[in-house]
């Protein structure tokens, strides 16, 4: 297993060269085929992070921004590098300090390994076989008996209203990017549920870093853990759960 610290210094090195562009204030907008944004910091962070990977492994590389490979192989692939060099593209663009940088190592359809970098927040959480962290420290997070939800500040679901009425729900907080993971990661909140499908890249690093801490990765509608194919580039919605945590699934979702 590659030292998490590596991983660490990479995501780091990525966000300082975002940051140098976000407080230029002049940001490069492009529109992909997807019509979703890009932008230069995107590919610079891009940059950073598999140059990086390459210097520490030759495992293949799947990134939002594209690592420019082929995998005629790719069947037999099980384990490999999964980023997303700026998640929150949108959160960035509009100068909310919630995007992140996220790195994750996959392996036999686990993530085993995971950065997830929040510049502006200052913000370094990782968890590998060596543990959860926040800021490089080792952490040992405790959750509260008021249950606590997370959802996207700016793509709300239909059915997570219903969800917070299922689970009698104390507060809910709605946030953008993998910072959601984070805030289930070190005891702030109890569940994330994702009703419909997610890249692979915005949840691989959040969910290594979520499972360090303790939390369980479920896929929503069959309740096993879940699993990352690299073929596959959407994952099917899932729930977050903190240690000792339940959530009532109705079947309306």
């Amino acid at each position: 297993m590659i030292a998490i610290s590596h991983l660490e210094d990479l995501a780091l090195e990525a966000g300082e060269a975002v940051m140098k562009i976000h407080r230029a204030g002049k940001i490069d907008v492009r529109t992909k085929d997807d019509r979703s944004p890009v932008t230069q910091a995107d590919l610079l962070a891009n940059d950073i992070i598999c140059r990086g990977l390459r210097q520490l492994s030759p495992l293949p590389i799947i990134s939002e921004e594209g690592s420019g490979e082929s995998w005629p192989d790719a069947d037999a692939i099980s384990t490999y590098w999964l980023i997303d060099p700026i998640d929150g593209t949108k959160e960035f663009i509009a100068h909310r300090p919630t995007f992140t940088v996220n790195i994750a190592l996959i392996d036999q359809g686990t993530p085993v390994a995971g950065v997830v970098y929040a510049p502006e927040r200052e913000e370094l959480y990782s968890g590998s076989d060596e543990g959860f962290r926040i800021n490089r420290q080792l952490m040992k997070p405790i959750w509260g008996q008021n249950r606590v939800a997370v959802c996207s500040a700016s793509r709300p679901e239909q059915e997570f209203d219903g969800f917070v009425q299922d689970n009698g729900l104390s507060s809910v907080v709605k946030i953008g990017s993998s910072i959601k993971f984070c805030l289930v990661a070190k005891g702030e909140a109890h569940f994330y549920p994702r009703f419909s499908p997610l890249s692979a890249w915005d949840i691989g690093a959040g969910d290594a870093v979520a499972r360090a801490a303790g939390c369980s990765m479920l896929e929503m509608k069959t309740g096993q853990p879940l699993r990352y194919e690299f073929k596959r580039r959407w994952n099917p919605g899932f729930i977050l759960q903190a240690p000792g945590c339940v959530a009532r699934l109705n079947q309306r979702q």
